[in-house]
């Protein structure tokens, strides 16, 4: 294994990287690449742009991992590329990832031109969807991600409603979204637009097609509204009702209830213990904490495929005496004691005086909760993540900080699907695919019990149109975990 290296950033974060080459900064950013060196753009060409050898996934993936040095490159190679549709999607795609968030005022220098198509205009916004949360408002953005078209297509109108989600409320009040189609109203909700309310009305009516959508997405935007206090009652009840309702309800919709109940501590789990998925997204909320904590256990739940979140959640709410005094028990499941230990060791990490471990364990997390609670690890089994073998040994020279190793250990929570915030990402998320993806053809893999001509499909591209094979790459693209923990779901 070659050796590696910490870096411990100004903000307290530990990043781990490959030791620096020749003509690399420390920080591991490749400052010394030459984005005119015509190797870079024929690697790009062969993963994104002929047949034989696409692979869109790689070649974002490289994008990705060269970064802002290339990014302007790609959009030389994305303004050269005249006609192709498909093959400009791919390089739109591949100069966003390259440039992250960084890229949005060059993406919308290029929207506020008349010349970008429908699919393109769809395919910036479905970036932005599935992007992190901005931090600054962006005037016009749904003007101009909608083009010049006065009546957009569905399918755009969708997108670019739900692209507008992800940044702050504009100055200027939207005017309301009126209209029968249940995914436009859906992302309008999403975003915290206002609905007409006969519209709204229609689809909070059990028998209306596609309604569930809606009011999956208006408990979603809910939780997203920075003024909790601006809530309703009308919208909590109407979240406790689809609980209630069982499975005669979406199962998206009874999620999003669950989880805008959880988030003000009105969930009635005295009177019905919530199930393994409902929980997980519930844990996500600290609000409800305490009220869950006599459902958590150190113990797996009963067919949960991904037992690590509820681990760790027990780890970080349940008493902290009880926790460690049930570690030598919980520390024989081989599959859920690296979560419990990592989330211990984290949770050890935000007190001042934590109580001493004295119990040995011999597995190697164990040894971070050692550390944690003040005491020197004693050598254990090597680690398999290759980012926690480089924080041991960080930790074993006694060069970090508990809040840096706190932020990294939560880092690695993430990225091993155990953390508590991915619930409701994972939501988000799937609003997102089942408004713009599930109804296309290569969107058909996902909830395959719905049949195809039960799923909601937008108007203003062919349900086979290549668009969405792209689409759809995109999706999962995003989907891997390997990027900060958003903002808004960092463990307080």
């Amino acid at each position: 294994m070659p050796r590696r290296w910490i870096s411990i950033g100004v903000i307290g974060c530990l990043a781990v990287a490959p030791q620096p080459a020749s003509g690399q900064s420390p920080s591991g950013a490749r400052s010394w690449i030459d984005p005119a060196d015509e190797r870079y753009q024929e690697r790009f060409e062969v993963l994104l742009l002929d047949e034989p050898t696409r692979d869109l996934a790689r070649g974002w993936s490289y994008a990705k991992e060269l970064g802002r040095p290339v990014s302007p490159m790609l959009w030389a190679m994305l303004d050269a590329e005249r006609s192709n549709v498909d093959r400009r999607l791919a390089l739109l795609v591949a100069a966003l990832v390259a440039g992250g968030p960084a890229s949005d005022a060059r993406l919308f220098r290029m929207l506020d031109l008349p010349k970008p198509l429908l699919a393109e205009r769809a395919m910036a916004s479905l970036w932005i969807a599935l992007g992190p949360q901005r931090q600054r408002p962006v005037e016009g953005a749904l003007s101009s991600l909608l083009g010049p078209n006065t009546e957009p297509e569905d399918l755009l109108a969708v997108a670019a409603r739900l692209a507008v989600a992800r940044f702050p409320a504009p100055s200027k009040p939207a005017a309301a979204v009126r209209s029968k189609d249940p995914g436009l109203l859906a992302s309008a909700a999403f975003s915290r637009s206002p609905v007409g309310r006969t519209s709204a009305q229609r689809q909070w009516r059990a028998g209306s097609r596609h309604a569930g959508l809606f009011r999956r997405a208006a408990m979603l935007g809910a939780l997203r509204s920075e003024d909790a206090a601006g809530v309703g009652q009308q919208l909590k009840d109407r979240a406790s009702a689809a609980l209630r309702d069982g499975d005669a309800r979406d199962r998206g919709e009874r999620a999003a209830a669950a989880l805008l109940l959880a988030r003000f501590g009105e969930l009635a789990v005295d009177r019905a213990p919530l199930g393994w998925e409902l929980l997980k997204l519930a844990v996500s909320q600290p609000a409800s904490a305490a009220a869950l904590r006599g459902q958590l256990r150190p113990s797996r739940f009963a067919r949960d495929p991904e037992p690590g979140r509820l681990a760790a959640a027990y780890a970080l709410y349940a008493p902290l005496a009880e926790v460690l005094a049930a570690a030598a028990e919980w520390s024989r499941d081989q599959v859920v004691r690296r979560h419990l230990a990592l989330a211990l060791a984290l949770r050890l990490c935000t007190l001042d005086a934590p109580p001493p471990i004295e119990t040995e364990l011999d597995f190697p997390e164990w040894s971070l909760v050692v550390w944690a609670s003040g005491g020197t690890p004693q050598p254990a089994a090597p680690f398999e993540d290759e980012r926690l073998a480089a924080l041991a040994e960080v930790l074993a020279a006694g060069r970090a900080s508990k809040e840096s190793v706190r932020a990294e250990l939560e880092l690695v929570l993430w990225r091993l699907g155990s953390h508590p915030g991915i619930g409701p990402w994972e939501l988000e998320r799937q609003l997102v695919r089942d408004l713009l993806l599930v109804g296309s053809r290569a969107g058909g893999k996902y909830r395959p019990e719905v049949p195809l001509h039960q799923r909601y499909f937008p108007t203003g591209l062919d349900r086979e149109d290549p668009f969405f094979d792209v689409a759809v790459a995109l999706y999962e693209f995003a989907g891997r975990r390997t990027g900060p923990v958003p903002a808004q779901l960092r463990l307080r």
